[in-house]
C-alpha cells in the first residue's frame, strides 16, 4: 500500500474564503428585533476546493491546487493559506470577485446567526487554466479532484481536458454541470444533488451518495442497488465542510490502493470526526490512521 507521504494529488475548483465572525449576545437591538452581536473574534480559513487541499494536506499528502481569485486582499489572503499548508498553488486572479463567505456566530454553542456571500459569479476564460494544467502534467498525480460549486470556475473544456491527462477523477458535483463529467472515475453528490440528477448512477463508475445523519450509499458502474454504510453517532458541532473531507479521503485512500468500499467507509468516519469540531475543520493524520486501524481489526 502506498504511503501517505508518497500520494500525489491533483485539486480543481472553485475556491473561496470561509470567514468566521465570533462573538456573544447578551441584548436585542433597540433599531430591529435581532441580536446584538458583541464581536470577540475574527479568522479566516480555506473554502471550497481549498478546504479539500487543506485536508489532504493535513494527511501528509503532496498536493496541488489550480484555481482562481480575485485581484483583491481575499485573493492574497487565499494564496497566502495555500502556502501555509503546504499546498502547491496554480492560482490565477481572473476572478471578477473572491468568494468570501462570511458566517456570525454567537453563543457559547457557538450558533450561526447568519451568512453574508460575497461573489460574483462568472465563467473564466480557460486558456491559462489549460496551460497550466500542460505545465503541471509531468507531476504525476495519481488522482484528480474537481470540487464544484458553480461559481465559473468549471467549465466543460477545462473539464475535458483534465480527461486527456487520464488520471482517474473525482467529482464533488453541482447537477447543472453534470453533463461534463460522464465517464469520470466517481462522482460524490449529498442527497439534494443527486435527486436533482433524478437518481442516475450512470455518470461515473462510482457514485458516492452522503446522506449527513443517514450515512452513505455506494453505486458501482449504474447499479441501482447500493452498499449502504450507516452514519458514525458524534454530536455534530458544524457540518460546514464535512463534504470537502469526504471527497478529499476518498481520493487519499483510493491512491493508497484501498478499494472504493473501504474508502468511502473510512471517509464516512473522517467526516464524522470534522463536524464534532467548530468552524471548517480539516481530517488530521492521527485520527485517519486511528480510523483505518479501527477498520482493519474489525474487518480483518
Amino acid at each position: 500500500m502506498k504511503q501517505l507521504e508518497d500520494v500525489n494529488i491533483l485539486v480543481v475548483g472553485d475556491i473561496m474564503l470561509d470567514k468566521y465572525v465570533i462573538g456573544d449576545v447578551h441584548r436585542i437591538s433597540p433599531e430591529a428585533p435581532v441580536p446584538v452581536v458583541h464581536v470577540t473574534k475574527v479568522y479566516e480559513q480555506l473554502g471550497g476546493c481549498g478546504n479539500v487541499a487543506k485536508n489532504i494536506s493535513s494527511l501528509g499528502c503532496k498536493v496541488s491546487c489550480l484555481a482562481s481569485v480575485g485581484d483583491d486582499v481575499y485573493g492574497n489572503m487565499i494564496i497566502d493559506r495555500l502556502k501555509q499548508n503546504n499546498i502547491e498553488s496554480f492560482i490565477t486572479k481572473d476572478s471578477k470577485l473572491t468568494t468570501v463567505k462570511e458566517r456570525i456566530v454567537a453563543g457559547e454553542r457557538q450558533t450561526q446567526m447568519l451568512r453574508v456571500d460575497w461573489e460574483y459569479v462568472s465563467l473564466i476564460d480557460p486558456k491559462f487554466l489549460i496551460d497550466n494544467i500542460y505545465n503541471i502534467r509531468e507531476k504525476k498525480f495519481d488522482y484528480i479532484v474537481i470540487s464544484d460549486y458553480a461559481k465559473g470556475f468549471i467549465t466543460y473544456q477545462l473539464v475535458q481536458t483534465l480527461k486527456l491527462l487520464h488520471i482517474p477523477i473525482i467529482v464533488d458535483p453541482k447537477p447543472r454541470n453534470i453533463s461534463y463529467y460522464s465517464d469520470v472515475f466517481m462522482i460524490t453528490p449529498n442527497k439534494n444533488e443527486f435527486d436533482d440528477l433524478h437518481m442516475s448512477t450512470e455518470y461515473a463508475k462510482y457514485t458516492l451518495v452522503t446522506l449527513g445523519k443517514d450515512g452513505m450509499d455506494l453505486f458501482e458502474d449504474g447499479k441501482q442497488e447500493a452498499d449502504h454504510i450507516d452514519s458514525v453517532p458524534v454530536e455534530v458541532f458544524n457540518v460546514s465542510g464535512a463534504g470537502d473531507t469526504v471527497v478529499a479521503v476518498v481520493a487519499v485512500s483510493l491512491a493508497q490502493g484501498l478499494p472504493p468500499l473501504f474508502a468511502a467507509k473510512l471517509a464516512n468516519y473522517c467526516a464524522g470526526y470534522v463536524i464534532t469540531k467548530p468552524g471548517t475543520s480539516a481530517i488530521t493524520k492521527n485520527k485517519y490512521i486511528e480510523y483505518y486501524k479501527h477498520m482493519i481489526s474489525n474487518e480483518g
